[in-house]
C-alpha cells in the first residue's frame, strides 16, 4: 500500500509545484475508495510515511488527509498526535526542512482535526509548547495563528451571506 499511495496520492490531489504537466488531471475515486476499504491499512501507511524524514512524502500525508477530510471529517484524528509532533518539529524529523518552512498540507490536515477534534488538538499542541524551542514554539504559533485566520474567514462569509 505505502508503494501505490504517492501515485493515488498524486491522482487525487496534483502537487502542482512538482507538475511537469501544466494542469494535471484530478480524480480524487481511486483515493476514496481506497479509504473507504481500507482506512486502517491507509492509517498506518500514513504513520510510515510522517516517519519518512523526506518533505515531500510528509506533505504527500498531508495532502492525502485534507483530500479524505472533505468526505469523513475525522480521518486525520487518528493520527494527530503525529501530525503534530513532526509539524511542530518539522527541522528536527524532516531531512530536507531548514528552520521555519512551511508545510501548508500539513496545515490543512491540522485544521481538519481542529473542526472534529479542537480539545484534542489544543491538548497535544500546549503538551508540545511545554519546553519547546524557539522554531518549535513559532510552527505552534503558526497554528494557532491559521485556525484564527480560518475562524474569521468563516464569520466574515457567514456575515456576507446573512
Amino acid at each position: 500500500m505505502r508503494l501505490a499511495l504517492p501515485a493515488i496520492v498524486d491522482l487525487a490531489s496534483p502537487d502542482y509545484g512538482n507538475s511537469f504537466v501544466r494542469t494535471p488531471r484530478r480524480d480524487e475515486r481511486p483515493l476514496l475508495a481506497f479509504w473507504k476499504h481500507h482506512r486502517t491499512i491507509i492509517l498506518k501507511a500514513v504513520e510510515e510515511v510522517l516517519a519518512s524524514r523526506r518533505l515531500y512524502t510528509v506533505e504527500m500525508a498531508g495532502r492525502l488527509l485534507s483530500m479524505v477530510q472533505r468526505t469523513d471529517p475525522a480521518a486525520a484524528d487518528p493520527v494527530a498526535q503525529s501530525l503534530v509532533s513532526t509539524y511542530v518539529r518539522a527541522r528536527l524529523l524532516i531531512d530536507d526542512v531548514e528552520g521555519e518552512e512551511d508545510l501548508p498540507h500539513m496545515g490543512d490536515a491540522l485544521e481538519g482535526v481542529f473542526l472534529t477534534a479542537p480539545e484534542v488538538l489544543n491538548r497535544l499542541l500546549q503538551e508540545y509548547a511545554a519546553g519547546s524551542d524557539r522554531l518549535s514554539a513559532g510552527r505552534i504559533h503558526k497554528i494557532y495563528a491559521r485556525l484564527l485566520d480560518w475562524r474569521r474567514d468563516r464569520r466574515a462569509a457567514a456575515a456576507k451571506s446573512a
